[in-house]
């Protein structure tokens, strides 16, 4: 029985390179296909594929946080779709990735998390569509327990390189002014309203609405590294008491004061 495996990308590639080469340990009976072509020069959509398509009696495909929107996956999807009943369809979710992350036609199928009970469900979708020579169901069961570790730790050696060389995204610091610039312009009518209130009254008698703003602005200028001595500029500027820093430093030791707005 022909099980097509789908997938796109480098690290959704060596995935489905390792189903390939363990599906068979558990069940002998299959024969799982996956292209090996580079699906960046467009060579997959050829006769071979196609039949493989048509051929197949169950899909499996090999999502990563890489591939969710990967016009290959998803015509592969739909293909597998009008073949077969979306049971015999699964895409299997590797890292962190959550069946709310799917999106356009992988949303109708069942997906699977890379973890044991799941991925023993998977299997057992796969023995079912055998009919009469499907393994017994004890006889599975002990198999896939005696293979599963195998397959555990290739895909963990996979997704850890793939995470290893993985570029850091890091905002410029143009990105970090403006998203401050932001928050404080976000900020002012209420930092103007605690201004007003130290008129008449000390910041530690104001309602702890407005202590809390001022201190959640504090806060996040913090979390951007600012300077304190620039945190007590721009304090000053917008007329918040110098002494709202040692506020802050109180307030990040009680769960009680998380930000408010």
């Amino acid at each position: 029985m022909k099980v097509f495996i789908s997938w796109s990308g480098k690290t959704s590639g060596e995935l489905a390179k390792i189903l390939r080469e363990w599906l068979p340990s558990v069940i002998q009976a299959v024969k799982p296909y996956y292209s090996t072509d580079d699906i960046g020069k467009g060579t997959r959509g050829n006769t071979v594929n196609s039949q493989e398509l048509e051929e197949s009696e169950v899909g499996l495909l090999c999502i990563t946080k890489d591939n969710l929107e990967a016009p290959w996956i998803m015509f592969e999807a739909g293909s597998l779709a009008k073949k077969l009943d979306i049971s015999r369809v699964c895409p299997i979710l590797f890292g962190n990735l959550e069946t709310t992350d799917l999106q356009g036609p992988l949303v109708q199928f069942q997906a699977a998390k890379f973890n044991e009970e799941d991925m023993l469900r998977v299997i057992k979708t796969v023995n079912k569509q055998l009919g009469d020579t499907a393994l017994d169901s004890s006889v599975l069961d002990n198999v896939f327990t005696k293979w599963w570790p195998d397959l555990e730790q290739k895909v963990r050696e996979v997704l850890t390189s793939a995470a290893e060389t993985e570029p850091k995204t890091v905002r410029s610091e143009r990105e970090l002014i403006e998203e401050v610039l932001t928050l404080t312009r976000s900020m002012a009518p209420f930092v103007k309203d605690i201004a007003e209130r130290e008129k008449t009254k000390s910041l530690s008698s104001s309602p702890p609405i407005g202590r809390r703003l001022a201190m959640n602005l504090c806060k996040a200028l913090k979390n951007e590294e600012w300077p304190e001595e620039e945190i007590n500029d721009l304090c000053s500027r917008l007329r918040i008491p110098r002494g709202i820093l040692s506020l802050l430093e109180v307030s990040e030791r009680k769960p009680s004061d998380n930000y408010i707005f």
